[in-house]
């Protein structure tokens, strides 16, 4: 198995490469996405106040362009340099102010303890080697009462779950659509070696945080794939989903 600074580096070395990609796809369903539930509930949060912000995984930069547009003071950290350029094009075409920083791994952050009001990420801690570590390290930088929401998937579940297997191969096209085909793939091998490819999420990551003290923990599931047994009986499978977490306010 490969070491953690491994698996960083092969990640952000693939995010290098795929940069210009990440951001056309992330602009192709920007509407569909900015109408979701997830970004609801970042407008209900920031409405009337200016809050201080971290994305952690800045991607295309939309979230943090969205964020800043509702009136937060940003900061947005990744470890690709390839993603950082093309973050910092977009939000010079926006208009936006965004403290843009080069971070070695989002799994262990550098900001002084309690330095934001909300902490938000997307499709970032699929690949993380130690997530409880990340998560503990985020949850610190939060101020008292601050909040962390974070979007992912069970992405690569389906190399160590017999069943997201089978839901994955009954909704192909669907899948593809929606996320695009990276999600579905691993052609290099090492994705489903990684330890958030065999737990089933969110369910996972809200022990996780109920655990580090985290007072309120709640999760709301976006997409859910279809999964149709031989006889006959259906189940739904919770794929991406976005986590709401609340510090506690001592």
């Amino acid at each position: 198995m490969e070491s953690r600074s491994e698996i960083v580096d092969r990640i952000r070395a693939g995010y290098d490469v795929a940069a210009p990609k990440i951001s056309d796809f992330a602009e192709e369903h920007r509407a569909r996405e900015e109408s979701s539930l997830y970004y609801c509930r970042l407008k209900e949060l920031c409405r009337g106040k200016h809050l201080r912000a971290l994305e952690i995984g800045v991607g295309g930069g939309f979230l943090s362009i969205f964020l800043a547009r509702l009136g937060c003071e940003m900061t947005a950290v990744d470890n690709s340099d390839g993603i950082l350029a093309q973050a910092r094009r977009n939000f010079a075409e926006a208009g936006v102010d965004v403290d843009l920083r080069k971070i070695k791994d989002a799994q262990d952050l550098d900001f002084p303890e309690g330095t934001f009001d909300l902490i938000v990420s997307r499709k970032v801690t699929w690949h993380f080697t130690e997530p409880r570590k990340a998560y503990a390290s985020w949850m610190k930088a939060l101020r008292p009462g601050g909040t962390m929401m974070v979007f992912d998937g069970n992405y690569y579940l389906k190399f160590n779950d017999p069943d997201y297997m089978l839901a994955e191969q009954q909704n192909a096209d669907y899948l593809y659509r929606c996320n695009g085909n990276t999600v579905n793939t691993d052609e290099e091998g090492f994705r489903r070696k990684l330890y958030m490819s065999s737990q089933r999420r969110p369910a996972w990551d809200i022990s996780v945080l109920l655990g580090l003290g985290a007072p309120e923990v709640s999760a709301d599931v976006w997409e859910s794939i279809k999964l149709t047994r031989e006889d006959g009986t259906v189940e739904w499978l919770p794929y991406t989903y976005f986590i709401t977490a609340r510090k506690g306010s001592k």
